[in-house]
């Protein structure tokens, strides 16, 4: 059996919230690492959080160039495929690196109302 869901644990309350956990659906963990990759305003930061050195080059191009919006829209999509195609665990450590990992203290994977260490649901909390 797989996870149907991930949960991070934070020291202090994820941005928005009064709390500590932050429970994502699995099959929305990509679009959540696209979402917070969009929102890193550090353009080093931003190239180097990437999904793979391709993008990261064709990134620093962008920046360092001026270019249409479309263009940036075509990478944009090109970004948002490269997280769709990365395994859930891939995924979650990519969350954890976008999202402050120094104040990220757990993350465990959810199967109805059991917690797992991990994401095949073999080990359980």
């Amino acid at each position: 059996m797989k996870a149907r869901d991930v949960s991070f644990f934070k020291k202090n309350a994820w941005k928005g919230t009064y709390s500590s956990i932050l429970t994502i659906p699995v099959e929305s963990l990509s679009d959540k690492c696209f979402g917070a990759w969009l929102d890193i305003e550090d353009t080093n930061f931003a190239e180097a959080t990437l999904p793979d050195e391709k993008l990261a080059g064709r990134f620093r191009e962008l920046v360092d160039s001026n270019v249409e919006q479309a263009e940036w829209d075509r990478f944009y999509a090109s970004v948002g495929k490269a997280f769709s195609a990365m395994s859930v665990d891939e995924l979650a450590s990519k969350f954890i690196e976008l999202n402050d990992p120094a104040t990220i203290r757990r993350v465990l994977w959810g199967y109805g109302d059991k917690w797992y260490l991990d994401s095949d649901c073999d080990y359980e909390f």
